[in-house]
């Protein structure tokens, strides 16, 4: 793949997602139930839940499901599984280990897009901050299907503090602007990956910049684009642009400049919007 070769087919845009109302309290509800992991997914997550006893046993303390399997909306050969591991102290064995689970879990359900584990240890994530994205996403979209429910005390979310993906954007597009001025052919590969992430990235980001508005929350790509448009019509078809590139990310130039000139749209939004309160 060159740096800035022919156009591809332009992909899809398939209406998959949806969003998590907000109550009368204005707390983000979580929708996540455990009779909502349906077939083939359920079988896939009593795997997991087998394979994380054997291999941590006394030391696992608890397991979170995230993301869209725990609310029912997974799609095979579209959805990966987003897992956290919550465990009474470090694992010596670290990414060893996580490496050998998702390869398992690719060979062994391949209607799963991927498997994201992450392993964080109770007293590190008992004393992050209540805003860190970590915490955020257990209480808002996390389901305990093994152990302790530890967010279960955790204070509600309210919708105008749903901003993880918003405040990550200017890291994010400065790390992607360091990474294009040092880029080679040679690194093209890891581009496409950045490009997946930056894009879903300021999708998300832009959703979160209207929630209060839509009184809803979403993740889920293709209802964060639709909530933004509602509310940025100038900017309907920018974000529908990096909506595919998250889709079918590139890496060429034109569009990975594309995702940041929309990713500062998007910056400069939030600024006015602070202003005006």
């Amino acid at each position: 793949m060159s740096i800035d070769g022919p156009e591809e087919r332009q992909p899809v845009i398939r209406p998959i997602g949806a969003s998590q109302p907000v109550d009368s309290g204005g707390f983000i509800v979580n929708t996540c139930a455990a009779d909502l992991i349906r077939e083939p997914w359920s079988r896939l997550v009593s795997h997991l839940r087998v394979q994380c006893l054997e291999e941590l046993g006394p030391s696992l303390h608890s397991l979170q499901l995230r993301g869209s399997v725990p609310r029912g909306i997974a799609v095979e050969g579209i959805s990966d599984l987003d897992v956290f591991c919550i465990t009474n102290g470090r694992h010596p064995q670290g990414s060893v280990w996580i490496d050998r689970m998702e390869r398992s879990v690719e060979v062994m359900y391949p209607f799963c897009r991927g498997l994201d584990l992450r392993v964080w240890p109770l007293r590190d994530l008992v004393e992050l901050p209540s805003g860190h994205p970590a915490r955020f996403l257990l209480k808002t979209q996390g389901l305990c299907i093994w152990g302790p429910d530890v967010a279960a005390d955790w204070p509600l979310v309210p919708i105008d503090h749903a901003q993880i993906a918003l405040k990550a954007l200017p890291v994010a597009l400065e790390r992607m602007r360091m990474a294009m001025a040092r880029r080679s052919p040679a690194d093209d590969a890891l581009m496409v990956a950045r490009c997946r992430w930056l894009a879903k990235k300021v999708v998300r980001a832009g959703f979160e910049l209207v929630a209060p508005l839509e009184r809803a929350y979403t993740r889920d790509l293709h209802p964060c684009w639709q909530g933004f448009a509602r509310h940025h019509r100038a900017l309907t078809t920018p974000m529908e642009e990096v909506l595919l590139l998250a889709i079918r990310p590139t890496a060429r130039t034109s569009s990975l400049t594309k995702i940041i000139e929309v990713g500062e749209q998007v910056l400069l939004e939030s600024r006015n919007n602070r202003e005006l309160l």
